[in-house]
C-alpha cells in the first residue's frame, strides 16, 4: 500500500509524518506550511521538498500512516479468539476511534475529496477494498460458525461500509458550515454504535422465522 521513497528511511519518514501529523491536528491542513513540518523534525525546507514535493504528498502520508495502522489493528482482531460478533464491534469502535483522528486532522473523512489529488482518491479507494476485505473476512467467520445467518457475506459486509459511509456523510451535510464540536463528534459515534448494536441483536422483540434467512 505504501509506496517507498528513494533515499528516506523508515524511521525519517515517520518523524516527519508524526510532525505533521501534530500540526495538521493542531491547525488544521490549510494553516500548516512544509517550513513548520521541516523546522520541527530539523530538516531544511528544501530537504523535505525533496522527499515530499508537496503538503499534499505529507498529508497524503499521514492520511496513509493512520490506515496502515488502521488495518494492521484490524488484523489482528482477526486472529483473537473472540465471537464474529465481538470482532464486528471492536472493527466499529475501531473505525470511530480512525475517524475521530482524521477529523482531528482538518475534517478529512468527512470532505467528497472533490478537493484531492486523483492519486489521494486511488489511496483511499484502495483502503477502502483492503476495509472491506477485513470485514467480510469477520461476517463469513461468523456465517461458519453459525453465529450469523445469513446467505452472503461479502454483500452483508459491504451493507455495513455503506451505512457506516452513509452516517458519516448525513454527518458530513448536517454540519457544513458549522465548527465541528465534541458533541457534533459524540452523535455520530453513538450513531455507529446503535447501528451495529441493531443489526447484531435486532429491533424486534420476536424474530419472524419467515424472514429470518432473507437477510444478507
Amino acid at each position: 500500500m505504501r509506496k517507498r521513497i528513494p533515499n528516506l528511511s523508515r524511521e525519517k519518514e515517520l518523524r516527519i509524518l508524526d510532525a505533521a501529523q501534530r500540526r495538521f491536528a493542531h491547525y488544521g491542513l490549510t494553516k500548516v506550511t512544509i517550513g513548520e513540518i521541516a523546522g520541527d523534525v530539523g530538516m531544511g525546507k528544501a530537504t523535505l521538498y525533496y522527499y515530499f514535493p508537496t503538503k499534499e504528498e505529507i498529508f497524503k502520508g499521514v492520511i496513509r500512516k493512520e490506515q496502515e495502522e488502521f488495518l494492521a489493528e484490524m488484523r489482528n482482531t482477526l486472529l483473537r479468539k473472540n465471537t464474529a460478533a465481538e470482532k464486528l464491534k471492536t472493527y466499529v469502535e475501531s473505525r470511530i476511534r480512525l475517524t475521530r483522528r482524521l477529523l482531528n486532522l482538518g475534517g478529512f473523512v468527512l470532505r467528497s475529496g472533490g478537493d484531492f489529488s486523483p492519486g489521494f482518491r486511488e489511496m483511499v479507494e484502495a483502503f477502502s477494498a483492503q476495509e472491506l476485505e477485513t470485514v467480510t473476512a469477520v461476517v463469513a467467520e461468523g456465517k461458519r460458525s453459525g453465529e450469523f445467518v445469513l446467505a452472503s457475506p461479502a454483500q452483508s459486509a459491504a451493507m455495513i461500509l455503506h451505512v457506516i459511509q452513509g452516517l458519516r456523510l448525513r454527518h458530513a451535510r448536517a454540519t457544513l458550515g458549522v465548527s465541528l464540536t465534541p458533541d457534533r463528534s459524540l452523535e455520530l459515534e453513538r450513531e455507529m454504535r446503535l447501528f451495529v448494536q441493531s443489526l447484531l441483536y435486532g429491533i424486534a422483540t420476536t424474530p419472524n422465522p419467515k424472514t429470518r434467512n432473507q437477510h444478507g
